[in-house]
């Protein structure tokens, strides 16, 4: 079944992950030389704090989050670097037990590149980029415990919507209203869901975490509803080729999903193709 398409997508970030056991030895002198190896598609480098480690398990609490994020350590945390291109659309994050490759919509003639053609690829090429300096350093075995893929929308009003208070236009899966006492009436909602994802034999096999929350457009006062979808969860087996099957699994999962919690209203304004 071929998933659905939008000749205009509200889609501004496309988030792509791999996370793997600590690689203990690969520090910041290490990043800064594996950057050498992206820096002729990535000349502009940052440094920012790491990510925590955490695993989607079946148990009614929050994500694990490994011990060692919560133990005290005199030893600084390992940084995560920021290789990112010239447009600055692009961006490739590595950390001593991630790496993270981002598509990002910086301006509104930005057009999205698509999955199949452009950032499957480069996120495959760059990752095993990465796994080759790994082995090439003698670091040890990059052993994959979680991938997590993450598409953020920004819904603008004007076409569609005009107000916070109009989510029904957009969202279908939100009350249009709530019963209460008084002079009440809807101004604008907020909402995070996590949604078990199972496989075909029942098994568990990671989240769906849907998020909507208002805002207004950086330097404008133009409502819009940040709509953010994210599939994780654990491979099959911690190799490159299951990683990239469990990403293509929580691409299709959030793509169809982005397209049946959103109104045929939308749908129109955003031509939905197939």
């Amino acid at each position: 079944m071929s998933l659905p398409k939008f000749k205009y997508p509200p889609l501004t970030e496309v988030v792509l992950s791999i996370q793997f056991k600590p690689l203990e030895n690969l520090n910041a002198a290490l990043l800064g030389i594996l950057w050498e190896k992206f820096s002729a598609d990535f000349p502009v480098v940052d440094i920012q704090h790491p990510l925590a480690h955490e695993i989607e398990r079946l148990v009614d609490r929050n994500p694990a989050r490994s011990v060692g994020d919560l133990m005290f350590s005199k030893k600084p945390p390992n940084p995560r670097y920021w290789f990112i291109d010239q447009s600055g659309n692009n961006l490739v994050q590595v950390q001593h037990d991630r790496f993270i490759r981002n598509w990002r919509k910086l301006l509104d003639s930005d057009v999205y590149p698509h999955y199949d053609e452009t950032i499957r690829p480069k996120f495959l090429s760059e990752y095993s980029k990465f796994c080759e300096f790994v082995t090439e350093k003698k670091l040890g075995q990059v052993e994959v415990d979680q991938c997590e893929v993450t598409y953020i929308n920004h819904i603008e009003s004007g076409k569609g919507w005009k107000k916070h208070e109009e989510f029904s236009k957009i969202f279908n899966f939100l009350p249009v209203s709530i019963k209460a006492t008084g002079n009440i009436e809807p101004e604008s909602v907020d909402y995070i869901g996590r949604n078990i994802i199972r496989d075909d034999k029942n098994n568990f096999i990671g989240r769906l975490n849907v998020k909507v929350v208002p805002g207004f457009k950086q330097n404008e006062e133009l409502p819009i509803y940040i709509f953010t979808l994210t599939a994780k969860g654990i491979p099959d087996e911690p190799t490159i080729e299951s990683s990239i099957n469990f990403i293509d699994f929580g691409r299709k999962t959030i793509v169809q999903n982005f397209k049946d919690l959103t109104t045929s209203n939308m749908h129109e304004v955003w031509e939905l193709l197939t």
